[in-house]
């Protein structure tokens, strides 16, 4: 089970991209922390994940402000 999902602030600001901490997977659900970065004051995160690194996103879960999420996810690999 691979689990990379990326975390897109909801406001553009230049070397403000939040960094995703290591998933923990237990059963179906994925936990996904993540850090915002310098000066990001971002208004909201989402939570966007795809089947191909770099590959069109198949789900997408806006989550506020939070800097934590637990989905859960069918088996496979997501990018």
């Amino acid at each position: 089970f691979t689990t990379a999902f990326r975390i897109e602030a909801s406001r553009l600001v230049p070397d403000a991209s939040p960094r995703l901490g290591r998933a923990t997977v237990t059963g179906p659900s994925v936990s996904l922390t993540w850090t915002p970065g310098a000066g990001s004051g971002a208004s909201g995160y989402t939570v966007v994940a795809s089947r191909t690194p770099g590959g069109a996103a198949f789900f997408s879960l806006e989550v506020g402000t939070r800097t934590t999420a637990t989905l859960s996810a069918p088996d496979g690999a997501y990018y």
